[in-house]
């Protein structure tokens, strides 16, 4: 699972993570990718694009 910033265009890796599994991500997997990347990089303000696998219960 891979979270990247788009720059004119192009998106560039930031963080990812190997789920080691087939299928798709959990919640929890997809909130710790995401908090990985908050501890490494200043996303305030960004705005987060995700496909519909991205949804979750909360």
């Amino acid at each position: 699972m891979t979270l990247a910033l788009v720059v004119d265009g192009v998106a560039v890796p930031i963080a990812s993570i190997d789920l080691a599994k087939q299928g798709h991500s959990s919640q929890q997997e997809r909130a710790a990718l995401l908090a990985r990347a908050a501890e490494q990089y200043d996303l305030a303000g960004m705005t987060l694009l995700a496909d519909r696998e991205y949804l979750g219960q909360e």
